[in-house]
């Protein structure tokens, strides 16, 4: 606290210091974004991982990653980073994957919705959609001249959501330990209850049942004359 001319006897008050950068948040795996003394260290979110409790356990995600970034208050224009780290699993040769995002949207305090593709961290979670503009850049390993901008199936990694404040103190960040990464490439097919093979009347019921979430209008059911 620091003291300023005003309201007690003296005619001081306090004003609080800004004297360092709160921690962000990946709303996702954050109980609580505003309290950041439920953690072992106060300044920095983790995540935990402990491979034999299973209140801690791993976090899977499959090709389309889906985060709410939350900034408690306004960051140095340009310090939001978004890290993708391989540690176990599948080796990713051109892990860390560094994302930067466009100033002053990703800025501001409060809560910044990002959905992105592992198959490319530049592009929307679907990746039909094109680019996606809330991500700046994607900085990966070269190797031999090259590199790619891609979370590998199987891989595992700490994830790490950092920034620095508007005013320039060290930058804090949230730690996921354990972000294991999946891909799904294959519709499971459905099955069908009824109607069952042979005569049906002119009241027909369609009984199925559906072995992962079904994307928005994709379910179609025809019917083929045969004689």
């Amino acid at each position: 606290l620091g003291y300023c001319w005003g309201l007690n006897m003296y005619r001081q008050a306090q004003v609080p210091i800004d004297d360092r950068t709160i921690p962000p948040s990946i709303l996702e795996y954050s109980n609580d974004p505003n309290d950041i003394y439920i953690y072992d260290d106060p300044w920095n979110r983790v995540t935990k991982y402990v491979e034999s409790d299973p209140q801690f356990q791993a976090i899977h995600t499959f090709q389309h990653i889906h985060m709410t970034l939350y900034l408690p208050e306004f960051a140095l224009p340009g310090s939001v980073r978004l890290v993708f780290t391989q540690e176990y699993g599948t080796p990713d040769p051109y892990s860390p994957h560094v994302m930067l995002f466009v100033t002053p949207e990703f800025d501001y305090p409060g809560k910044h919705i990002l959905n992105v593709s592992a198959f490319d961290l530049r592009y929307y979670h679907d990746m039909r959609w094109g680019i996606n503009g809330n991500v700046r850049s994607v900085e990966s390993r070269i190797v031999d001249g090259y590199t790619e901008h891609r979370l590998v199936d199987g891989g595992i990694y700490r994830v790490d959501l950092e920034y620095a404040d508007a005013l320039g103190h060290r930058p804090q960040n949230h730690t996921l330990e354990r972000y294991v990464v999946t891909y799904d490439l294959i519709t499971l097919a459905p099955i069908f209850r009824s109607p069952t093979p042979g005569r049906t009347k002119q009241a027909l019921l369609f009984d199925y049942e559906l072995l992962e979430d079904m994307d928005e209008e994709s379910l179609w059911v025809t019917l083929t004359f045969e004689g």
